[in-house]
């Protein structure tokens, strides 16, 4: 988790490299990152590590995250 809030100190793109586009692993990240955070403080969803943030969805994310995997399983393939 270090290593993740590391990474997303220095943007939402680094987080996403660092965390390979784990959705659970970067949703674990931001809730973690901004827990007892006040507003006051100058963090928020503006906060410059957000920026790159866009239109990221945690669901779309999941979705797609797991495609390859469900596409396997439907064609009667291991996966793993």
């Amino acid at each position: 988790m270090e290593d993740l809030q590391t990474a997303y100190g220095k943007g939402f793109k680094a987080l996403r490299e660092a965390a390979n586009d784990c959705p659970a692993c970067i949703l674990a990240t931001l809730r973690q990152f901004w827990n007892g955070r006040a507003p006051d403080e100058g963090h928020g969803w503006d906060h410059p590590a957000n920026t790159e943030r866009g239109e990221w969805d945690f669901k779309t994310a999941c979705e797609e995250f797991w495609k390859p995997y469900n596409e396997e399983r439907r064609s009667g393939n291991q996966y793993f």
